[in-house]
């Protein structure tokens, strides 16, 4: 009998617990739960309006200001690398339009722009094969170049050579046939394409883009093979720069999750790797164009700096002379 009460009065109370909700949630509750949805819903709507017009304005505010810095694009470039020459390494990564606009813009500037040359994505192909053939290259490139010592040097240190003005500690700079030649041999072996340089530039432009990689756990991460290209692009970019009165590195961003990586970060985030080196990180913008010419401008006058809109740019422009 004990356990039948206990039963009946569990049922009971089990009954009006739900007796009661019922009515209060036909009730009053019901009105405020309804009155407090209802104006959740409201402002969510009066956020995603807000969102949606400070979304446009910014988008006409961005263009706005892309328009008038194509605008004020010439005059601010004018003159400033009148009497320097400049060449233009595009690696495979870069963007045609970016290459296409940032040589109209040296030329704008006064500068004397070399043809561009196209490094290929085998000059930092893994596989023991790869790394032979590129040894032999860069021996051979450099021994065009009178280097008698080229057994075992790479090929940052050869494309510099052909490409730059400054010789080696000790050593005379290349004459412009062998420059030629040094060239062909880099181009015979499928390393690079385009016209033989006919002489030793200033200054160095190297465009690069962001290097494909897989999507990481955290996504802000970058795939740990696409960063050990990137880091690669940017050696070569120190080469360059070694054998030149300066280089500067140039990538377009990365988009955020992709696992991709950035030679320009990278790039900042070593300052032993990239010591001397300026970097750019927006080419596909006017400001980011300007901020190449006058980082090759400070390059010339011996100082460096990174430019852009990035988190780890240290300026959005280079300060004037």
């Amino acid at each position: 009998m004990i356990d039948f009460r206990y039963h009946m009065v569990s049922l009971a109370a089990v009954l009006i617990a739900l007796s009661m909700g019922v009515v209060l949630g036909a009730g009053p509750l019901n009105d405020d739960i309804g009155n407090t949805l209802t104006n959740e819903v409201t402002r969510l709507r009066q956020d995603k309006d807000d969102l949606r017009r400070q979304l446009t304005q910014e988008q006409r505010t961005g263009e706005a200001q892309e328009s008038f810095g194509e605008e004020v694009l010439p005059q601010l470039v004018s003159g400033v690398l009148d009497g320097t020459s400049v060449a233009v390494v595009r690696l495979p990564e870069s963007d045609d339009t970016e290459v296409a606009e940032l040589r109209e813009t040296l030329e704008l500037s006064g500068a004397s722009v070399e043809p561009t040359v196209s490094v290929a994505a085998s000059w930092v192909a893994g596989g023991e094969d790869a790394q032979a053939s590129r040894e032999r290259a860069a021996s051979e490139a450099l021994s065009a170049l009178g280097r008698s010592d080229a057994e075992g040097a790479g090929l940052d240190e050869a494309l510099g050579a052909v490409l730059g003005g400054r010789g080696e500690d000790g050593m005379p700079a290349p004459t412009d046939s062998q420059r030629t030649d040094a060239f062909e041999r880099l181009s015979d072996a499928g390393l690079v394409s385009g016209d033989a340089p006919t002489s030793a530039a200033d200054v160095v432009l190297v465009v690069a883009g962001p290097v494909a990689g897989d999507p990481q756990d955290s996504p802000a991460d970058a795939d740990p093979a696409a960063t050990a290209s990137a880091t690669r692009w940017v050696e070569l970019a120190a080469a360059l720069d070694a054998r030149s009165a300066g280089a500067v590195l140039t990538s377009g961003p990365v988009t955020y999750g992709s696992g991709d990586a950035s030679p320009v970060t990278v790039a900042r985030a070593d300052g032993g790797l990239s010591e001397g080196l300026s970097t750019v990180d927006t080419p596909e913008s006017a400001v980011g164009r300007a901020d190449v010419v006058l980082g090759l401008d400070e390059q010339t006058r011996g100082d460096a700096g990174h430019y852009g809109l990035a988190d780890d740019a240290s300026a959005a422009i280079p300060e004037a002379p």
